[in-house]
């Protein structure tokens, strides 16, 4: 990710522009009320019906942009008179007077602990649900795009009980990466949502163990939405998926806890691609090429045969995963990212990857 943190990097998903031209340089401020052109704007004129779920963080935060519905969760940050589709559901449904936020952790924090929710009740499996009944619901003689975010592993590190207990004892858990420079955060501070503090052993591995519970909660939740597919969709198989994220997550690597660094835990996410049965493409792959968010909208358009508008930047992986790239215009051989000042003055920074070798700027 260019960006490594929320909003802007969701806007180059969006937009398929690099940060330059869709103008997201931090998380702070507002997106723009209209982009040239957005990924579900163009497949909904091809005729698609499109859905968003979960975690948008849109600002401001009902902004269709090319939606034809959202269902959200946007717990951690709300615009005045906002109410989160997950909070109705949660006071609709929720079995005792406790709140979802009980568990007292905040959105930012290195703070982690089992949930305190039912697992039905978790936003994770509230998020697949409510994409399960989306594809319950919709018009089965239109093709569909369903954006489904999830706002898990990001803090609160709160999986349900079962899932932290998979990690808590678990020794093979990583330990965080701590180069020789980092002695300058060396130090614990008195602040549960400090972004660079050192944490003691102990609340390092609750952390970790904690943030793999959530991954583990949210690869079962997807399980749950392919199977429902399948099970609804005879052409399941000859849909593209794609699983991304917008950041990763510190986790103490370097005394660092949050996004919007440049270092691997935080700049460098997961992309992996399920292409159509019937392309033909046979066995899995893995790609060395230097790819990025903006990159998922022409695949998409590309994917459906819709025209990819000028104002992209991004190229379809489509070639790639084809093995035809190469034969017109070479692939990028780095990815230029950045991110302006967020927690601090010296925050800032600037940097460039091949995907083996990164050079970094503060």
């Amino acid at each position: 990710t260019s960006v490594p943190s929320c909003t802007p990097a969701r806007a180059g998903i969006l937009t398929g522009m690099d940060q330059w031209n869709h103008g997201r340089l931090t998380m702070a401020g507002s997106d723009a009320l209209e982009y040239p052109a957005t990924l579900p704007g163009e497949l909904a004129r091809a005729g698609y019906h499109t859905q968003a779920v979960g975690k948008m963080h849109h600002a401001p935060q009902r902004r269709l942009y090319g939606f034809h519905h959202m269902v959200l969760d946007e717990s951690g940050r709300r615009d005045s008179g906002f109410i989160s589709d997950y909070h109705l559901f949660f006071e609709q449904h929720k079995d005792g007077p406790y709140g979802y936020r009980d568990h007292s952790i905040d959105w930012n924090s290195w703070m982690a602990r089992p949930s305190h929710l039912p697992e039905h009740l978790h936003p994770s499996h509230w998020t697949a649900s409510r994409g399960i009944e989306f594809l319950q619901q919709r018009d089965p003689t239109k093709p569909f795009f369903l954006w489904l975010s999830f706002a898990r592993p990001h803090s609160p590190y709160d999986p349900p009980q079962a899932y932290y207990d998979l990690y808590i004892d678990n020794p093979n858990v990583p330990e965080p990466v701590v180069g020789d420079w980092a002695n300058r955060y060396d130090r614990p501070v008195a602040d549960v949502n400090a972004p660079r503090t050192r944490r003691s052993d102990d609340e390092i591995h609750r952390a970790r163990a904690a943030y793999y519970g959530n991954i583990t909660f949210i690869d079962h939740q997807i399980g749950r939405v392919l199977y429902e597919l399948q099970k609804r969709d005879p052409s399941a198989l000859n849909t593209l998926m794609l699983f991304t994220s917008d950041h990763g997550d510190m986790m103490g690597d370097h005394h660092h806890w949050r996004k919007t660094y440049a270092y691997e835990g935080s700049a460098r996410i997961p992309l992996l691609l399920s292409c159509p049965r019937d392309w033909g493409l046979g066995e899995a792959q893995v790609q060395e090429a230097p790819v990025e968010l903006r990159d998922i909208m022409p695949t998409f358009l590309e994917a459906a045969g819709v025209d990819i508008p000028d104002s992209v930047d991004g190229r379809s992986l489509l070639g790639l995963v084809r093995g035809t790239e190469g034969e017109g215009e070479e692939w990028r051989s780095f990815v230029q990212g950045e991110h302006t000042t967020c927690y601090d003055r010296e925050h800032g920074m600037q940097y460039l990857t091949d995907g083996r070798v990164k050079y970094i700027w503060f």
